[in-house]
């Protein structure tokens, strides 16, 4: 201890940037006082985000709520509320994510009066009286840069559900609304209210023409979601094309095929060669020729997200067309085989990141994927190892860092024992045989960033 007393602070300071939240929390701000101040500073607590299992019993996550005052991030997917606690111990809360939570108006005031520097709030929201009155209560944010509100999906809506945040919040530059039924007049006058200062924008449900012609207007916005929309009524005039010169990120999620072949190739024709991200997961149908055609505008693609589709090999011929892709998903996409796995090696040669999960990969495919030299992370959820040597991965991409294989087929440890003598840098995470899959989603989230501003 003597030592570690003669440190001055900036060096504790790195010291415990690199410790995990509990340690920092429970371990060493109950040291001695000067660590416990050091222990507390913001550049410690920046990135660090306490997000309680969904499981964890309501006295635990108060007791460490309670020891963490300097709590900048929560994230908690379970039912229990704690919002008294928090706003309570952890005042300095900027990110406030709860999708799983019955909230009234009455904890949200608690909220937004107790938490002065929040700037990111996910909650659960049911499009009722209440409802309306929490959009008021969120209008009325100066501070708020990022609002996600998740539906409790009730049949009603209330009508103005959406004006209040349209007419308040004027630091708003992140909306993820999901279903709440609203009205196309509704969301039209949000979009248009917002269209200047909206960098990302999240769409769930019926579109028409009156949408995309606001939609239009929002010529800052950067990254794009369309969630299980369906488009409704016809256009009286050809679509309008989507000019958005800022847009870097477009996915079309859950949709079915004849909108995924609408919306890329004729609505958002002109914008697909500055794109970075591209996301079209989980289609109801062949997309083969779709990717194809889109592939071949978008000479700056970095991150393709083609996740849950029916997708052959053809599928990914024009990939060459993407020299400058890092982050391929292709999780769940069945029908995939060596010859894909051949056009993504001799294509894309800066690739770092690839999810082949849910896939039967052979020995052939295998040998096709350890073409990609630069690898750094490669996602085997649910992957046969049988047919294939995974030992073969220190000779052919041994920049690796990390592995995720599991649960139905374990590595041996004679395997994983020759992985880890030859590359000391390898990760290998394995899934567990329970339900718990939160280790790969936390893969996939930072595999695919989310936004891009």
């Amino acid at each position: 201890m003597a030592s570690f007393d003669l440190l001055p602070d900036e060096i504790l300071l790195k010291i415990f940037s690199y410790l995990g939240i509990d340690d920092v929390a429970l371990s060493v701000r109950n040291v001695c006082t000067r660590w416990s101040k050091v222990s507390d500073d913001d550049e410690i607590w920046a990135y660090l985000r306490y997000s309680p299992n969904t499981n964890d019993p309501l006295e635990q996550i108060i007791f460490m709520l309670e020891n963490m005052p300097a709590l900048r991030q929560f994230e908690y997917t379970g039912t229990c509320n704690v919002i008294e606690n928090l706003c309570e111990c952890c005042r300095n809360v900027s990110v406030l994510h709860i999708p799983c939570t019955t909230l009234n108006a009455t904890h949200l005031q608690l909220v937004m009066e107790s938490l002065t520097e929040l700037s990111d709030l996910g909650i659960l929201m049911s499009p009722t009286e209440e409802g309306l009155k929490i959009t008021r209560i969120i209008g009325q944010s100066v501070t708020l840069a990022c609002l996600h509100l998740y539906s409790s999906h009730e049949d009603t809506t209330m009508p103005g559900l959406l004006k209040p945040i349209a007419d308040g919040c004027p630091n708003l530059v992140v909306l993820e609304c999901e279903s709440f039924n609203c009205p196309t007049d509704e969301i039209c006058y949000l979009l248009q209210r917002k269209k200047r200062q909206l960098l990302t924008y999240d769409h769930y449900g019926a579109v028409t023409a009156n949408f995309f012609a606001a939609l239009k207007e929002c010529t800052n916005l950067k990254s794009l979601s369309l969630i299980a929309i369906e488009i409704y009524g016809l256009f009286n005039e050809s679509p309008p094309a989507m000019n958005l010169k800022n847009l870097k990120a477009l996915q079309i999620s859950d949709c079915r095929f004849p909108t995924v072949k609408i919306i890329p190739l004729t609505l958002f024709l002109n914008t697909l060669s500055h794109l970075s991200y591209i996301g079209i997961p989980h289609t109801s149908g062949n997309i083969d020729v779709i990717t194809n055609k889109i592939l071949l505008r978008c000479p700056l693609l970095t991150h393709l997200d083609l996740g849950g589709n029916e997708l052959h090999c053809r599928g990914l011929r024009n990939i060459r067309s993407c020299t400058m892709l890092k982050y391929l998903d292709v999780s769940d996409c069945t029908q995939l085989g060596k010859r894909a796995m051949k056009y993504v090696a001799e294509g894309c040669p800066q690739l770092q990141h690839l999810d082949v999960s849910y896939i039967p990969v052979s020995d052939r495919m295998f040998r096709q994927i350890l073409r990609c030299r630069n690898l750094k992370e490669l996602l085997m959820k649910n992957c046969d190892l049988r047919p294939i040597n995974l030992g073969s991965i220190s000779t052919h991409i041994d920049g690796l860092l990390y592995l995720f294989i599991g649960p139905d087929y374990q590595l041996p440890h004679y395997v994983r024992d020759q992985l880890k003598q030859q590359m000391p840098q390898l990760v290998i995470a394995e899934s567990p045989l329970t339900c718990d899959e939160s280790e790969y989603l936390r893969m996939k989230d930072k595999f695919i960033p989310r936004h891009f501003w």
